[in-house]
């Protein structure tokens, strides 16, 4: 998340208050993922069972659960005005 508000903070606008809000409730929704990693649905765009998204409206976010499904791993937080997510996984 830290890059997300680095890129949010140096942009045009002054909107690190709202990265900074927004990137806490997306880490909040994440903790709670750890408990049920897989309650979540599979990628439509890639056949793995391990890679779970969720859309945190306007944000879709894709993770994987790590093998002794202990901790996940976050691999995109994804903007949806920035179009199709870049899931070269």
């Amino acid at each position: 998340m830290f890059l997300t508000y680095r890129w949010v903070r140096t942009g045009t606008h002054s909107t690190y208050p709202a990265a900074r809000t927004i990137g806490s409730a997306i880490i909040e929704q994440i903790e709670e993922w750890t408990q049920f990693p897989f309650q979540n649905r599979k990628v439509p765009e890639v056949c793995k069972e391990e890679i779970r998204e969720v859309v945190f409206p306007p944000y879709r976010i894709v993770y994987e659960v790590s093998k002794n499904q202990r901790m996940i791993i976050v691999l995109r937080v994804w903007h949806s005005s920035r179009g199709q997510i870049d899931l070269d996984l």
